[in-house]
């Protein structure tokens, strides 16, 4: 049974709302079985057997969000083994938990702390000229790889099935994750520069300072997690009150 386009358009839609119910009891477990219902509804025939499918999965499940598809992708396949007797749904779940440590800690590092602030950042360097196309510039930079990352997790997962602890690609990640880390220590640097020789900024210390303030805490927002709406709006409203009291 294959996955075909309709499914794969449909689980990947779900997904996107993986966090819709996070609690910290069960982490994503909701929101994983949640993505994964227009499979399951043609891989168990019954209420009965739908119903132990959900108690099997709706314990605690932890991991990244957008990396949360490569264990969905392999769970579902499994699932299909395990109704030919190929699989034990104990060994679904020894695969779910050992996956969902590595891909978490892969995604953190990735999506969180290096490409969010990086897409933060040539958001800003755009606005100078054009503040549409900066906000255009950070929404694409940003999702364009986190969908990637779905979709692609979701595909390969599923190929994959129990073989996907062999046949993970961490290592392009690793790469990537390095790769980013350089790309930002060099758009952080050429943004300080710039807002201090521009002609916006030139023989205006102040203004110049306020930027650097503002780049910094929103840095320290992000790397608390503080979703990118909510940072935004306090450090407006910080601005405003800095310029009423100066």
């Amino acid at each position: 049974m294959r996955l075909n386009i309709i499914d794969f358009l449909h689980i990947t839609w779900r997904s996107l709302f993986i966090q819709a119910s996070w609690n910290r009891e069960r982490m994503l477990s909701l929101g994983f079985c949640f993505s994964a219902v227009p499979r399951i509804k043609k891989i168990f025939q019954t209420t009965v057997q739908r119903g132990d499918y959900l108690r099997r999965n709706l314990g605690f499940f932890n991991t990244h969000p957008y990396f949360a598809s490569y264990v969905l992708g392999a769970s579902l396949k499994m699932e299909e083994q395990a109704q030919k007797g190929k699989v034990a749904p104990a060994e679904i779940e020894k695969i779910k938990t050992h996956l969902s440590r590595s891909l978490g800690a892969v995604g953190d590092s990735l999506m969180w702390r290096r490409l969010k602030p990086l897409s933060a950042m040539l958001g800003m360097i755009l606005s100078l000229h054009d503040a549409f196309t900066g906000l255009a510039a950070f929404l694409i930079v940003y999702n364009l790889p986190h969908i990637f990352v779905r979709g692609h997790g979701l595909a390969f997962g599923y190929r994959s099935g129990g073989e996907l602890v062999k046949t993970i690609p961490l290592a392009k990640y690793q790469f990537a994750v390095h790769l980013l880390s350089n790309a930002g220590s060099f758009v952080g640097g050429f943004l300080v520069v710039y807002f201090l020789i521009s002609e916006k900024t030139a023989g205006g210390l102040p203004e110049a300072g306020a930027f650097i303030c503002g780049l910094i805490l929103m840095i320290i927002f992000i790397k608390w997690k503080i979703a990118a709406p909510l940072a935004l709006a306090m450090l407006l409203l910080l601005g405003l009150t800095a310029g009423l009291i100066f």
